[in-house]
């Protein structure tokens, strides 16, 4: 099933219809895509340590633990592991990996089930802190900085809002016309737009950039940008 006749009603819900069309709906929604998880990917490697965990919070159907597996050192012993708080979802990347050991898929809502039994090198935010409140933001980052390993890296990817509104509405309406170029009608891209304001709330780049340092990290930069789109890389 396309994304394109996908209808929601009421607020956001990353159901069994959205798993089912997810990959064509993240195709034709999010600029440079594929060119931003493989340059996680690759700016991940040199923090992978050997018998740790590498975790993706929000995993979705497991993209970005693919890219990570494609592009990672052979015969360095990794355990890869995926959250999310959709069971449609996680039962799919469940179904992707199922004959992969170094691969397990968890359903998990954050921060409330920030795994404690891990130890992870690397862990991944990739468009999924921003459905959560600040205050649960502020909370998750803590957990994910005090369970890193030492020299370990964070990935944080968002939508973001702009410093200034005509700023802002200048992304957004050249981020619409990206959709629209992908084949979306005006009125769904409107509806979809309607029904994830009322569980999203994108912040500023400085404000993202202040959380990661309150949570402890030191080293934070921007590793790629796009649009009303933004990744940062933060080291412990």
């Amino acid at each position: 099933m396309e994304s394109l006749t996908h209808r929601p009603k009421g607020p956001w819900v990353f159901d069994e219809e959205v798993a089912r069309c997810f990959p064509d709906m993240l195709s034709r929604s999010i600029p440079g895509l594929y060119t931003m998880r493989e340059l996680l990917a690759h700016l991940s490697e040199p923090f992978i340590q050997a018998d740790s965990d590498v975790i993706d919070l929000g995993c979705s159907l497991g993209d970005t633990i693919q890219m990570w597996k494609r592009v990672s050192q052979k015969g360095v012993p990794v355990r890869y592991v995926g959250l999310d708080h959709s069971l449609a979802m996680a039962e799919r990347a469940k179904e992707r990996f199922a004959d992969d050991p170094d691969v397990s898929i968890r359903y998990a809502h954050l921060p409330a089930d920030y795994p404690s039994d891990l130890q992870p090198s690397v862990v991944a935010g990739v468009l999924t802190l921003q459905f959560l409140t600040v205050s649960d933001r502020i909370q998750l980052l803590q957990q994910v900085y005090d369970s890193l390993l030492e020299g370990g890296a964070f990935f944080l990817v968002e939508k973001v809002i702009a410093s200034s509104a005509p700023l802002d509405q200048l992304f957004i309406d050249q981020y619409h016309h990206f959709k629209h170029r992908n084949g979306y009608s005006w009125d769904a891209i409107h509806a979809k737009a309607e029904s994830l304001r009322h569980i999203m709330t994108p912040i500023t780049l400085d404000w993202n950039r202040e959380l990661l340092k309150q949570a402890g990290f030191r080293h934070v930069e921007l590793f790629w940008k796009h649009l009303n789109f933004a990744g940062w890389i933060a080291i412990k």
